[in-house]
Order: structure tokens, then sequence, then C-alpha cells
């Protein structure tokens, strides 16, 4: 029996407080004592917002280990939470009593927060039968510094099981998401929403509580409101298990259990600890999945004069590139494969393998369907000037009874391009013995030189259009030829036009564009997957995958063929123009 789960580690926040009425004349003095209590409220809550960034102290050597504690609410529904950091919070709510307050009475407006610190831990257990020891486990953790005022930008570190602290990890603001690397933080130049490091922000967790509102318990002690609820509704799953990205396959979700628990300050109305737990038997086996969160915060407010900590700009690979002479070049390419589904709401299915696509189908999952059309969403060609490309394909070849690819080949290629006047293209290739990219074309409309053996050769049988494949123009007209098969949805950042299935036409189109041909493969079982992602803001290109797979006439082989491509930088050559290397040197 198997599970396919996917935890995504999310650092959460929730505050809370209450408001003051203006009365009658007859409540005038009720009045004055509610301003103030809320005047004392205001009081306290800059006290405790006197917090200084170095007060802060990670966790460190974390106790995963399991220790069982009733978890039990108001209407004395129960579950049982394994991880030791939740103990006290179950310890803290079971002593407390019912309150008549409703949680959206408690909860602070999204609009009011600023920074804080948090961290968020996960603890994944399989049980056989009734043994007490989990067959197998899985820990992790993260901690955070973010400030959601004006955009999500936030400092996160993982933990490291094996030393028992924080190590950094990744650091994403409004222009870019940096992930660190060893020694250096590098640009991933991919998709960077704020659900990419956090999914569940304040806002998030808020409008889960609200939407959750009706079966919400609320309980208080002289120091915290719990906000809570254990049992069998699906909604916890819908909403919380959703936030992070919790998935089952193979249970019996008609026996799945979900508790959330909260804590807030009184005299703040700040969240101050959460759990979340969920568990689910196996349809077919004895087996049961125990998934458990503790997510704590603190410092709200610290880093509202010096800002979160950001990776200096000479620590980035921003400006970098090794040998190159493109600037978002990225430092490393990760080629690795990794296993994500995508899918229709009609069922069809394929396999994203290229980790640089991780990302698209959870995004796809979490958008929703609308009824914009292809031609309202793009920005035209003929309005796109200059900007920046690059392009990742994986070929590998398996056996139908391997996990791993008998033979594999790749190939990167980044580029800056003007198509302001027709096409004017600087390209690099990557390099994957050193890792670098080196220079590859250029090309503009009179002429196409090759860089090779250390100089420059003009190649009078090529065409700039020819040096990268999916160009702006190259990709708004393969859109456009395939409107009728696309399907379109939407989040709060991008539009997704994608088509999962066997149609020729998206290898016609898409698989020209990419120069993807086939030999000895059984073209009619051929399968076709791409999505494009573009950005709500100005209607341009943010990303596209493109996945192609064909089994062979005679034998078990099959091919994947999977494309990552990524664009930004609109207009940022229109002054100075794109890069030109010293052709005649």
């Amino acid at each position: 029996m198997k599970y396919l789960l996917m935890i995504i580690m999310s650092i959460l926040m929730l505050t809370a407080c209450g408001t003051a009425e203006e009365g009658t004349d007859e409540e005038i003095s009720e009045a004055a004592d509610e301003e103030s209590d809320e005047e004392a409220l205001e009081e306290d809550t800059e006290n405790a917002r006197e917090t200084e960034p170095e007060d802060i102290e990670p966790a460190s050597n974390v106790d995963f280990s399991v220790k069982e504690k009733a978890l039990t609410d108001t209407e004395g529904s129960e579950m049982t939470s394994m991880l030791e950091m939740n103990s006290e919070l179950a310890e803290m709510m079971s002593g407390a009593s019912e309150s008549d307050a409703d949680a959206g009475d408690i909860l602070m407006p999204a609009d009011d927060l600023t920074t804080y610190y948090s961290e968020a831990f996960v603890a994944i257990h399989v049980f056989q039968g009734d043994s007490g020891e989990p067959s197998q486990s899985d820990v992790e953790g993260m901690n955070a510094e973010v400030d959601e005022r004006d955009h999500t930008e936030a400092y996160s570190k993982y933990y490291n099981t094996e030393t028992g602290e924080f190590e950094e990890y990744l650091y994403r603001d409004e222009d870019g998401y940096y992930i660190f690397d060893d020694t250096k933080w590098t640009d991933t130049d991919e998709l960077s929403p704020d659900e990419d490091i956090y999914y569940g922000r304040y806002t998030n967790l808020y409008d889960a509580f609200m939407e959750t509102e009706n079966i919400i318990n609320v309980s208080e002690d002289e120091e915290y409101y719990y906000i809570h609820n254990i049992g069998t509704e699906a909604v916890l799953h819908e909403t919380f298990g959703n936030i992070f990205n919790v998935e089952y396959t193979g249970a019996d979700e008609s026996e799945m259990e979900n508790a959330v628990v909260a804590s807030v300050d009184k005299s703040t109305g700040e969240m101050d600890e959460l759990l979340y737990i969920t568990t689910a038997p196996a349809a077919q086996s004895d087996e049961y999945l125990h998934i458990e969160l503790a997510v704590s915060f603190e410092g709200y407010g610290a880093f509202d004069d010096e800002g979160v900590t950001a990776p200096a700009a000479e620590e980035t690979g921003a400006a970098g590139g090794g040998s190159s002479n493109i600037g978002r070049a990225p430092d490393s390419v990760d080629f690795s494969l990794t296993e994500e589904q995508f899918s229709e709401e009609d069922g069809m299915e394929m396999t994203s393998m290229l980790a640089m696509n991780s990302p698209v189908p959870s995004m796809l999952d979490n958008a929703e369907q609308t009824d914009a059309a292809i031609e309202d969403i793009l920005k035209t060609k003929e309005e796109v000037t200059t900007y920046y490309g690059e392009t990742f394909m994986t070929i590998d070849v398996f056996d139908s009874a391997d996990s791993e690819p008998l033979q594999s080949d790749t190939v990167g290629l980044i580029a800056e391009m003007d198509e302001e006047v027709g096409m004017e293209v600087y390209s690099e290739i990557h390099d994957p013995a050193s890792d670098e990219f080196i220079p590859h074309h250029y090309g503009n409309p009179d002429s196409v030189f090759a860089y090779q053996d250390g100089m420059w050769t003009e190649d009078p049988s090529s065409e700039a259009e020819e040096i990268f494949h999916a160009t702006y123009s190259s990709l708004y007209d393969a859109f456009i030829d395939t409107e009728d098969v696309i399907e379109i949805l939407e989040d709060d950042e991008y539009y997704y036009l994608y088509d999962i299935g066997d149609e020729m036409i998206l290898h016609d189109v898409f698989g020209d564009m990419f120069e993807v041909e086939y030999t000895g493969a059984d073209e009619e079982a051929m399968e076709n997957g791409v999505v494009g992602i573009v950005n709500k803001e100005d209607g341009t290109f943010a990303h596209l995958a493109y996945i192609s797979t064909a089994p062979a006439l005679h034998g078990n082989e099959y091919l994947h063929i999977e494309v990552a491509a990524s664009y930004g930088d609109y207009g940022a050559y229109d002054d100075d123009g794109i890069t030109v290397p010293d052709i005649y040197e």
C-alpha cells in the first residue's frame, strides 16, 4: 500500500483584535469603558511589538519524537496529537472554557498585518495495524522572516535534521526568487508567486477560518482564545489541508479525520501557535497515515523598520552567471527528474519529470475556470520589444518497467531578444561539463554568427528567428493556432493556457516549434501537454511547459520529451540594446 502525499512547508500567520462601536446616549458610559479597554489593548500591543530582530532565537535540536497527547474540544470530539511540540498547546486548550466569542470577531483583518517571524515543523508517520510505533516517518522544518505589507517578501531557512540547526534556503521579493546553493544565492528566474514559499500566509489562513466559521468553536482562558475544530468535517481538509497542499491517494477519505487549533493572545490579538492534524486509513490495507504540523509565531512588527533579511547583491547570482555575458544567466541548472501530475477536469493526466516545471501542476490545481479569451489575455506580439528568455529540454528513454531512464540528453539555451524591428538575438548555450553558459549565436535581420572554437563565424544558412525556438512571437502564434483546444484558468497573478491529451495539433504546432520528431515510435499513442503561464499584470508570457511522450512501435521502450521555458525583463534592453559580441575581433 502506498500513499502519494505532497506536503509543501508553510509559514503561517494569524492575528486578532477587537473593535469598539459607538453607542446611544444611554450607552456612553459603556462606550467610554470600551474605549479605555481598547486604548489599553493598543498600548499592550505596542509594548509587545518592541521585539527586535536580534531578540528572536530560532529553535535548535528540535524534538520530533512521537508523544501521544489527547486533543479534546468543547464538544467532546477527540484526536491524538503525536508531535511533542504540540503537547503544550493541547494541554492549554484542555483547561480552557467555552467562549461566546466568534472567530470572525477575534481575527484581525489581513490588511493590518506587517512583519513577523515564524517557524513551522511537520511530521508524517505511517503506522501498521495496532502498532504504536510508526513503520515509516519523515520530518521537515522551516523558519522565516516575513513582510506582507505591500507584497510578500520573505527570507527563510530550512531545518537540517542532521545538525539540528536552520540553514539558509530561500529569499523572495517582488523582483526575484532566490535559492541558496551551498555558498551563494541564485536567482532561479522561475515562477515566484507568493505561495511558492509560504502557502499558509495570514490572508490564506484568515480566509480558511472565515470559510469554516460555522463549524469553528471558541474557548478561552485568562491569556488566550482558542479557535478550533476536531472531527470528520471534510471542509477542514478542503481549506486547511489545501493550504498545506495535503493530498491523499489510496486512502479511505470517508474515514479521514482533521483537527485545527489556533491560540490567539488576548492582550495583543496575535496568533501564538497553530496545530493541524490529518489522519486517514489506507483503503486496502491496515496502514494509516498521521500528518501533523506545529507552527509558532513571534516578533510581530520586528522587521517594520529595517525590513527582513535580504541577501546582499554581491551574494546573489543575479549579476554573475559564470562566464556568461547575460546578467540573468542561472549559476546552475537543475535537470534532475521529478514526478508531478498534470491533470485536466476530463481526467486526462500526464507526468512532468523536469524539476524546473515542478511548481506548475500545483498552480494549475489551485486555479479556477475563467471566461477570458486568449486574444484578450495576451499582449500582442507587435507590442513586445525586448526581453529575456531561457529554454531547457530533457529527452529521456525509459524501459516500461524502470523508473530510471535508459538514456538521457539535455540542452539549455538563454537569450536576450529584441523584436521591435525584425529579430535580434544574442544567445548562450549550457555546457553540461562546466555547468556554465557559453556564447552560442548572435543574429539580426541581416546576418547570423555562430561562436565556435573561440571565435565568431558568419552562418549564412541560418536566420535570427531560428536561434531561439520559443520566441515571444512564435509562442503567441502557437497559442492562437491551437485556440480551439486550449483551456484557460486563472488565479490572482496568472492566466493558464493549457491542454493535455492526444490532440495531434499540439505536436504539429508546439512539437514543430521545438523540433520534436519521432522515429520508430507509435505516434497513434503519442500524448502531448502544454501549459502557458501569462502574467495578468501586462499579458506577457512568464513560463511554458511542454511535454510529449510516445511508446516505441516495437519493444517496451518509450520516449519522454519535456521543455521548460521562462521569460522576463520585458523592455529591459529598450534603451541600451541587447548584448552584441565583438564579432570582428
